[in-house]
């Protein structure tokens, strides 16, 4: 059994730690047998395999597990770049990359059959894009709004403002008609 030590997979921050998860679940591919823990914040790993081993295994052997969301717009199942991506995969003459080769072909069985032909990341955004601009409008309509119900709703002001006008019209008229007697008088 060799014990080797993995650097990088330090208990904390978390990331670290299911890094140093991912790397027992995965080795315990090739060996049934190892173990893994921490010691002096180090992940240590007990295990048949030596670090060459390890490394060859990782390299060459290990099987990724085919976990795929065709419904995400940046899934590789969209797009000229990201199919690229997916192309690789369903090219790759590799055992170890079959039971993904075979997923990939069943989501894209399943999204032609359904005729969608882009994520939902895209017409989330699309969506998000509508949804703006009607709290854009919605928001104008009430300031418009809320401009017509204050001259509406505020007859005291409007009254006001009567009221001076009529004061000032009242007082002009006043003076007029003291100009007039005064021109009168001297006639």
């Amino acid at each position: 059994m060799s014990v080797l030590k993995i650097k990088g997979c330090t208990p904390e921050p978390l990331l670290n730690y299911l890094k140093a998860l991912g790397i027992l679940r995965l080795a315990s591919q090739r060996d049934s047998t190892a173990r893994g823990w921490w010691q002096n914040n180090r992940f240590y790993l007990s295990t048949k395999l030596d670090q060459e081993e390890l490394i060859d295994f990782f390299l060459y052997q290990y099987q990724p597990s085919p976990i795929l969301a065709p419904w995400n717009g940046g899934s590789g199942f969209y797009g000229k770049e990201a199919q690229g991506r997916l192309k690789k995969i369903e090219n790759s003459s590799a055992p170890r990359f079959e039971a993904y080769r075979q997923s990939i072909a069943i989501c894209k069985k399943i999204l032609k059959e359904l005729n969608i032909t882009e994520g939902l990341e895209e017409k989330e955004a699309d969506l998000k894009e509508v949804e703006d601009k009607i709290a854009e409008i919605k928001l104008e309509l009430k300031e418009k709004n809320k401009n017509v119900q204050l001259k509406k709703t505020n007859p005291e002001a409007a009254l006001e403002k009567l009221k001076i006008n009529e004061e000032n019209f009242r007082k002009e008229l006043k003076e007029l008609k003291a100009e007039t007697k005064g021109k009168n008088a001297e006639a």
